[in-house]
């Protein structure tokens, strides 16, 4: 009796899913594509860096980027895809970032913010992304600059990203983003594409749904009603009225405070009592995004508020602040 073995990657996937589901491909699948794209970087001298390379950009020659402007739409500014660039795209050591101290976000871990802004051409950090999703596409042949166009949609940085790539290496790119985007981000597509037409503003809910909407009228009561079916009460005065208001509320009348666990088991049971309130609360933060199907939860410590929002459908959803008092149980609780 035999047996037949499919072989899997680490990521759990075969090579066949891998190609068909997140377009990464172990091996050459189009030959004529190759060809294409190597016959094009040629012409227009474009060198591709390695990802071991922008990994440790210590083994990338300073000659290559001296003297390019790291705006520019330069080859050789592909060498500065990565994190570890000043303000003036010089190479450093250590990513610029700062530590914020615990008198400014109440918790005790350190919290580093590196800084995405000295990245080149779009000051964001979506340009790396941008490139390690398009040039495993180029080398594997699954992408053809001479006949195929990339569309990058995006709510604006990664569609930036994706047409500061595409133009570097000799390809056309196509920006899918809100209409309601800032001006800025689609001052600089126009002098980035290469057609007007590249750039395709449409409604942002459609992007967050990837479907076309149709538009219907309805009357309050009924537009409350399915409010209320699918996200919950809002029928007493929108989403701030959910279960985690009232919580709030119920901790606001009371006095909540978090204790240290002392290693007495009657003492640390005491103590967990005591922060029982505060585990109820972050709990049903985290059960109402679910039930709200939010994609992200934002906890927000502010000069005399500690909001809580929601991002729902794209939008951010703010929600009932939390009392400030509360900012340093939250957080040691996350």
């Amino acid at each position: 009796m035999t047996s037949t073995q499919h072989s899997t990657s680490v990521s759990g996937l075969s090579p066949e899913a891998l190609i068909s589901q997140l377009g990464l491909a172990d091996k050459v699948v189009d030959e004529k594509a190759l060809t294409n794209s190597v016959k094009r970087f040629a012409e227009q001298k474009i060198v591709l860096p390695t990802f071991a390379q922008l990994a440790d950009p210590s083994k990338i020659p300073a000659s290559i980027t001296a003297g390019v402007d790291k705006n520019a739409p330069d080859a050789r500014n592909l060498f500065r895809v990565h994190w570890y660039n000043d303000m003036a795209g010089n190479r450093v050591d250590v990513p610029n970032y700062v530590v914020l101290p615990q008198a400014l976000t109440g918790v005790e871990s350190p919290i580093v913010v590196a800084f995405g802004d000295r990245f080149p051409m779009i000051t964001a950090h979506k340009v790396l992304a941008a490139f390690s999703c398009f040039v495993p596409r180029v080398i594997s042949g699954q992408f053809d600059p001479t006949r195929h166009r990339a569309v990058w949609p995006s709510t604006g940085n990664y569609a930036r990203g994706g047409i500061a790539i595409s133009r570097i290496l000799g390809s056309r790119g196509v920006a899918v983003l809100p209409a309601g985007m800032s001006q800025e981000r689609f001052d600089w597509l126009d002098k980035w594409v290469a057609d007007p037409s590249d750039i395709e503003a449409i409604d942002g809910l459609q992007v967050s749904l990837g479907k076309t909407l149709e538009y219907r009228v309805t009357s309050e009561e009924d537009l409350k009603a399915a409010l209320d079916k699918y996200y919950g009460n809002t029928s007493s005065g929108g989403r701030g009225d959910s279960d985690i208001a009232k919580m709030i509320q119920d901790i606001t009348e009371g006095e909540v405070e978090v204790s240290a666990l002392k290693g007495d088991v009657k003492a640390d049971n005491e103590a967990l009592d005591a922060d029982a309130p505060i585990i109820r609360l972050v709990n049903q933060i985290i059960v109402d995004a679910f039930k709200l199907r939010a994609s992200d939860i934002h906890l927000e410590p502010m000069g005399k508020r500690f909001r809580l929002r929601y991002r729902i459908d794209g939008m951010m959803t703010e929600m009932k602040d939390i009392p400030k008092r509360l900012l340093a149980p939250v957080i040691a609780r996350l």
